[in-house]
């Protein structure tokens, strides 16, 4: 728990898939669920996550340009989609 996944319906249908596959989706994880939901409604706003990845998107561009970058570290996917990173 601790985690929103956003995305059009096709990649959350296909999300979906591997959260059954990993044991997700647990009953006893809703009140998390619902908590973090309310939350995201009540402090998060659209351009400020926007504004985020985009942010992000240079950063990984400047290192891309890199070439000693390059052998080090690999993008996937080359342009992020979400501002956060493991």
């Amino acid at each position: 728990s601790g985690a929103m996944l956003l995305g059009d319906s096709e990649f959350i249908a296909e999300a979906r898939v591997w959260l059954r596959r990993f044991g997700g989706n647990l009953y006893s994880v809703l009140p998390y669920a619902v908590s973090s939901w309310d939350g995201f409604r009540k402090n998060c706003r659209d351009d400020v996550f926007m504004e985020r990845r985009r942010k992000l998107a240079r950063v990984i561009d400047v290192l891309n340009a890199d070439s000693h970058v390059q052998s080090l570290v690999q993008f996937d996917p080359a342009v992020p989609q979400t501002s956060m990173i493991h």
